[in-house]
């Protein structure tokens, strides 16, 4: 009942969106722990090094096959590691993942319909927290993994 009358207005729903996802997905980010997953210790932190030191075109091929993909997407949370410290590290580039599911809350209640008197907004929760049930994105929240974060933009484009 408390959550029916929470997500009674867009605004509310927006809202218990932003705080869902992001507490949700920092659970799952720090209940895991730290992130040495295969891809950032071969490439998500030494491409940005390179490049941003400029010896990038300089280096052999350092991380294989994965060197030829674009990486400006990495510079940002290249540059949130070396700058803050761990916990506020994670922090900041799970809050920047947790978007995905908050846009995808808002494409949710497009769908479902705006009237709260025909279920609309329980419906469209309901579509959010399926969304949030992802196994796939929980594990890559908080870790250097870029999908969740690219997912932002195209999910924008959608609800836009």
């Amino acid at each position: 009942m408390r959550i029916k009358a929470l997500v009674a207005t867009r605004a509310g729903y927006t809202a218990t969106c932003v705080v869902a996802a992001i507490v949700t997905t920092l659970v799952f980010a720090f209940r895991r722990g730290q992130d040495v997953n295969w891809d950032q210790l071969n490439y998500h932190l030494s491409v940005p090094f390179l490049l941003l030191q400029g010896t990038f075109w300089d280096s052999i091929a350092p991380a294989g096959i994965q060197t030829y993909l674009n990486p400006l997407v990495l510079i940002p949370q290249y540059l949130v590691i070396r700058a803050l410290p761990p916990l506020a590290a994670v922090t900041t580039i799970d809050v920047a993942q947790a978007m995905a599911f908050v846009i995808a809350g808002r494409i949710c209640l497009r769908i479902a319909g705006p009237d709260p008197g025909e279920g609309g907004y329980a419906g469209a929760f309901l579509g959010f927290v399926l969304c949030v049930a992802s196994p796939m994105a929980l594990s890559e929240a908080g870790t250097t993994i870029v999908d969740l974060i690219t997912a932002v933009p195209v999910l924008l484009a959608y609800l836009l």
